[in-house]
């Protein structure tokens, strides 16, 4: 059975050896620029806001160190179910950003598909605007970026779970391996 293109960024927060997450989630503040959903990654603006020193965000896109992974979006009266936050928007989200949190991420098959062989090697990301439809990260995995070194995730296998095969639109599980809040990882 094909696997279907159903992108949704980074999903399923896990630990290494298979829990789930169940750390903290921190608060920061989306910078008016680009649109943001659940499952997008950030990266640090530089600056924050002036009364309360919350830290301002924006996305990052490929081959940056990222802050951490967007798991929530404050609630707002005016939209209490909203998943992503439009480019004017400058709301507070919630991320995880714990480096040593693994996630699955679909990869976007444009040049070619990932293979066995590229488990351990590293890639980047790239980002696409959040689904008017679904509401979920357009970001995926770029399956072109293969590498030994300077990318942003390192693929740890094929993400177990029903309906994922290698082939085109495979979810991966991987590790952010330029991250903020470490020394980078090194991939083979």
């Amino acid at each position: 059975m094909a696997n279907v293109n159903a992108a949704k960024g980074f999903v399923n927060p896990h630990m290494v050896g298979g829990k789930p997450y169940t750390g903290a989630l921190r608060k920061v503040k989306k910078e008016a620029s680009v649109a943001i959903a659940i499952g997008d990654a950030v990266k640090s603006a530089g600056s924050g806001e002036a009364v309360t020193g919350i830290a301002t965000v924006t996305t990052a896109a490929a081959n940056e160190r990222i802050l951490g992974i967007v798991a929530g979006i404050e609630y707002s009266a005016a939209a209490p179910t909203r998943m992503q936050l439009a480019a004017a928007d400058q709301d507070y989200i919630y991320i995880i950003d714990d480096p040593e949190v693994l996630f699955d991420i679909q990869e976007d098959s444009d040049a070619n598909n990932l293979a066995v062989t590229d488990i351990g090697a590293g890639f980047d990301i790239i980002y696409a605007a959040p689904s008017a439809y679904t509401n979920y990260s357009g970001t995926m995995l770029d399956s072109s970026t293969a590498a030994t070194s300077g990318r942003t995730l390192k693929v740890l296998g094929l993400a177990q779970r029903v309906g994922n095969a290698i082939g085109t639109n495979a979810v991966w599980e991987v590790q952010i391996c330029e991250h903020e809040n470490r020394a980078d990882i090194t991939l083979v």
